[in-house]
């Protein structure tokens, strides 16, 4: 399924989260080996971006990436907030069901994972349909199927942590306490951009600015060639479900309608335009 365009480019969020977890799980399991533990007072950050095995980090890290798409919808203080609210949630969840189940919940951030499910199942339409074995599917079902085999890394208890984070994504999307007003204050993102630049910047591909024709004297002005290209027949059309999957998403209806007409009604190549 196509999350825009490659890399992490107007993402600095979800690369930090991500460049987090990564590191901190290959030390944590380095120190495993030596039979060495994190101390007690890192258990929030350790059970927040600590993946334990290598599996949970290959998938658990595939499905963060992926879900960069929402940074560049939201923009990055927005998606700031919501990280650290849903992250915060999850938290307090999984501690409770702990202590009620007198067990341990796997580490790693199942809760900002599985909170990312629930704006992608309810505002992200299929980009493209398929049938495999006679069953209807759409490209979104790979997405799921990581997401299952996250849940199912622990058996119960990694579906405990994944419900957790379930319920911090709902409380995020129906904005419980007005959570979807929370952003990074600016001095906050400044201090960011100022102490981790050099690790968080991204190179922001150019934007094709898609601008109508102009009337008036240009076509006075223009020469054969421009009159040849004048002459060149129209862009079509924009389909209006294209354009209400792109809205759904959160995007302009104009900008959506001008990226499906250059694309040529074709979804996943004006989502490259808009994102």
């Amino acid at each position: 399924m196509n999350a825009g365009a490659a890399g992490f480019a107007g993402a600095p969020v979800t690369k930090f989260v991500l460049a987090t977890s990564i590191s901190s799980s290959v030390i944590v399991q380095a120190a495993h080996g030596f039979h060495r533990r994190p101390p007690a007072y890192l258990h929030f950050f350790t059970q927040s971006f600590v993946f334990r095995h290598p599996g949970e980090l290959a998938c658990g890290t595939l499905l963060l990436y992926f879900f960069r798409l929402f940074e560049r919808q939201r923009g990055s203080a927005k998606h700031g907030a919501c990280t650290a609210s849903t992250l915060a949630i999850s938290y307090a969840l999984q501690t409770a069901v702990s202590a009620a189940l007198s067990t341990v919940l796997p580490s790693g951030p199942y809760g900002w994972i599985f909170a990312n499910f629930i704006p992608f199942t309810l505002d992200v339409p299929p980009a493209q349909r398929f049938t495999l074995f006679g069953v209807p599917m759409t490209d979104k079902a790979f997405v799921y199927l990581a997401g299952i085999q996250l849940l199912a890394s622990h058996s119960w208890r990694s579906a405990l942590a994944g419900g957790c984070g379930f319920l911090a994504g709902l409380a995020y999307q129906y904005n419980f306490l007005g959570l979807k007003r929370l952003k990074v204050p600016k001095p906050v993102m400044k201090w960011c951009s100022w102490a981790f630049g050099w690790l968080l910047g991204t190179s922001h591909p150019r934007r094709q600015v898609l601008r109508p024709p102009q009337a008036g004297s240009s076509s006075r002005a223009a020469g054969p060639s421009q009159a040849r290209q004048a002459s060149a027949p129209a862009l079509p059309g924009a389909s209006p479900d294209a354009v209400q999957q792109l809205v759904a998403m959160g995007f302009d209806p104009n900008r959506a309608a001008a990226a499906l007409q250059q694309s040529h009604n074709d979804v996943q190549t004006a989502l490259t335009y808009l994102l």
